[in-house]
């Protein structure tokens, strides 16, 4: 009998769910559950949970238990100017992005609606240098009262 030419790598759960099915266990997990680990509750599906968790990949439950204990030991204040730094300087990453976008414009740039028709879109009265300068103005201030 010819070998199997089969490459393919399985993962585990891939296995585990081919044993439930050869046992009949159709309503056997193919994996466990993992739970949020570090307080170990299963985060819930709440607005504050997805809040906190983009900004210190924590539930909002260990957030709180986490500043209170940074207002017990005095580094609270540290904290919070940390965190609002990082949230100044994504500010001026957005605006420098902007920027380059601004400075790699074509004025002539023409775009194609769904009806196939060709639009040419010219920025008619906008000083595109001006806005850069100001801009450049802007982002420099931040930088400067962020870093003194």
């Amino acid at each position: 009998m010819e070998e199997s030419k089969l490459q393919r790598e399985f993962k585990e759960r891939d296995v585990q769910r081919m044993r439930n099915i050869i046992k009949k266990d159709y309503s056997a997990k193919t994996t466990t559950q993992i739970g949020y680990t570090k307080c170990g509750k299963a985060m819930k599906n709440h607005h504050l949970n997805k809040k906190m968790w983009p900004i210190h990949k924590t539930c909002f439950d260990c957030v709180i238990t986490m500043e209170t204990e940074l207002k017990r030991t005095g580094q609270y204040e540290a904290y919070v100017r940390d965190l609002t730094t990082r949230g100044i300087r994504t500010y001026v990453k957005d605006l420098e992005d902007a920027l380059l976008e601004i400075a790699l414009m074509d004025s002539n740039e023409g775009f194609v609606t769904e009806a196939g028709d060709i639009e040419k879109w010219a920025g008619k009265g906008v000083d595109t240098k001006k806005m850069t300068e100001d801009l450049q103005e802007y982002i420099q201030k931040i930088k400067d009262h962020i870093n003194p």
